[in-house]
């Protein structure tokens, strides 16, 4: 077959009547392909869009989509056996996932992922930069048993951790935070400037302090053992009902 070059618009078939079109690759297997009876087109190689993509129906892919420009996804996207790759090194582009409810999405901007709702984490996790949390009707939930932070942390909504967590950065919280469940406890640990630490031992039900403790309200119950390395000292009523071991001493200022 020889070569053939146009120079104008080429049409296959007609409005409700159209054709088949296969443009075959060099590679075994490798070609592009109109199926008109399916309304389908199908890329059997690599997909590379330079410009602008919107796509109002589903997506599939088999193998690896790369966009260097933008891609908008109005339907389905489908990624079978290969990866999704947006942007290059050093040249990151905006992906954006919108949920059903108005005004939550995740978005991957650059070098920052932003979640805009409640965020579910069950597998191992690694994140090197800070993570915040700005929602205070979201919760971040933590149900793996691997997630190891390198930064800071700060999370104005609930934090809900089921399995195991490790910040080497400062931690703020500004909602409520649960370790475990009520049939799975767990193990809070906080390190100091030196090697002093302050640990709860979720299964034993015990409380540690490496350094000085210092306890503020009206009113102080603890049921369990409790144990000071350094000064305790207790600005409302104390009642223990359990065994309290004290480094040194222990000043209570009413009650």
């Amino acid at each position: 077959l020889a070569r053939v070059t146009l120079v104008s618009s080429v049409t296959v078939g007609e409005d409700a009547s159209g054709e088949d079109v296969t443009m075959h690759g060099v590679t075994p297997g490798s070609y592009l392909g109109w199926d008109a009876s399916l309304d389908r087109l199908t890329v059997a190689g690599l997909l590379q869009v330079e410009g602008q993509a919107a796509i109002t129906g589903a997506l599939s892919v088999g193998g690896t989509v790369q966009a260097n420009s933008g891609l908008q996804v109005f339907g389905t996207a489908t990624v079978r056996d290969g990866g999704l790759i947006v942007g290059s090194q050093g040249a990151g582009q905006t992906v954006r996932f919108f949920g059903e409810t108005v005004g939550t999405f995740m978005q991957w901007d650059g070098d920052e992922l932003s979640v805009l709702g409640s965020a579910s984490f069950d597998g191992p996790t690694t994140v090197t930069g800070a993570f915040s949390v700005v929602d205070a009707s979201s919760t971040f939930i933590v149900d793996t048993p691997d997630m190891s932070i390198t930064s800071d942390v700060d999370i104005l909504g609930g934090l809900a951790i089921t399995g195991e967590v490790q910040v080497d950065g400062d931690a703020a919280v500004d909602g409520d935070l649960t370790l475990g469940t009520s049939s799975s406890a767990r193990t809070l640990l906080v390190h100091g400037a030196s090697t002093n630490s302050f640990e709860y031992d979720g299964p034993a039900g015990t409380l540690f302090v490496g350094g000085d403790m210092t306890v503020s309200g009206t009113a102080h119950a603890i049921t369990g053992s409790i144990a000071a390395a350094g000064d305790v000292a207790v600005t409302g009523a104390l009642t223990t009902t359990g065994a309290a071991t004290l480094g040194s001493t222990l000043d209570v200022a009413s009650g």
